[in-house]
């Protein structure tokens, strides 16, 4: 899963948002 989320564009894009982003993907 973390090695799907690390290649993924849109993980690089939710780092920048933080715990916004967590709870979108919790």
């Amino acid at each position: 899963m973390a090695g799907m989320l690390a290649g993924s564009w849109a993980w690089r894009v939710c780092w920048a948002y933080g715990a916004l982003c967590s709870a979108v993907f919790l």
